[in-house]
């Protein structure tokens, strides 16, 4: 209003025309609320990483927008499409939870409709599969560790759900019973949640490529995409998230004022 008065007198019209909306707002005046998702696809030369991008329009209008390069290494265009996606949703999310606020003031329970418009086919489907299990587990050992555990076990074993980021560890005595414990897990989650995996990812260790193991896949009709180990922009995921557990529980025994070896 002061802005119409005092300096913009171009939308005074714009203004006045909404100010008829702001009481008594029926549940048949329809808002429209919508988001358009994109990103490239390892768009920086220097470390490969790709860029988010997206918009939220109200009415015709955009009233939220933004563009953030993305903090991990994409493999695929769908993979970038999907980190950007999620990204306009959080935002998308928080927008329609104030639309929502100023509606029920107005007597008006419904809320509007929030749609996000996304051009990626595989990035679509990857949303409108309800069991993420199938996409792909990332799989990577961490030892033998200095210091046994209580029960005896000086390997870790971990797992990454690529689709849910669902994580799961396995203590192991011997890094050959890493083989066994795969076929476990990978056969249980087939059972329990009723889906294939489609995906194996590892560094291509020795204890991953064995002749039993690789049987194994080519029986189950697995595929196996072996990452770089040890390279700091194109690290598995496994890998990275055994590093991540190992700070945590180094900045926990430091914190304690603990040996390392505690």
């Amino acid at each position: 209003m002061h802005l119409m008065t005092a300096t913009r007198p171009d939308i005074a019209f714009a203004v006045s025309y909404v100010s008829r909306f702001m009481e008594n707002l029926q549940s048949d005046d329809k808002i429209d609320f919508c988001g358009y998702s994109d990103a490239d696809w390892a768009g920086d030369h220097a470390d490969r990483k790709s860029t988010s991008g997206y918009a939220l329009i109200l009415m015709g209008d955009p009233v939220s927008w933004g563009s953030k390069k993305q903090s991990s290494v994409s493999l695929s265009t769908s993979e970038a499409e999907c980190i950007a996606l999620s990204l306009a949703i959080q935002e998308g999310k928080w927008v329609h939870r104030l639309l929502c606020e100023i509606l029920d003031a107005a007597e008006d329970k419904s809320g509007p409709e929030l749609k996000i418009m996304e051009d990626n086919q595989s990035c679509i489907k990857m949303t409108k599969n309800p069991v993420n299990h199938g996409r792909a587990k990332h799989i990577d050992t961490c030892g033998p560790m200095e210091v046994d555990s209580l029960g005896g076990s000086k390997y870790l074993l971990l797992t990454v759900d690529e689709g849910s980021g669902c994580m799961k560890g396995f203590s192991l005595r011997a890094n050959s019973d890493s083989e066994e414990c795969i076929k476990k897990y990978i056969v249980a989650v087939q059972t329990q949640f009723d889906y294939k995996v489609k995906f194996v990812r590892h560094d291509g260790a020795r204890e991953s490529v064995a002749n039993s193991l690789k049987a194994f896949y080519d029986d189950q009709r697995i595929e196996q995409q072996v990452t770089v180990p040890y390279a700091h922009q194109t690290n598995g995921t496994a890998e990275r998230a055994i590093r991540t557990i190992v700070t945590i529980g180094r900045s926990m025994l430091h914190y304690a004022k603990l040996d390392k070896f505690f």
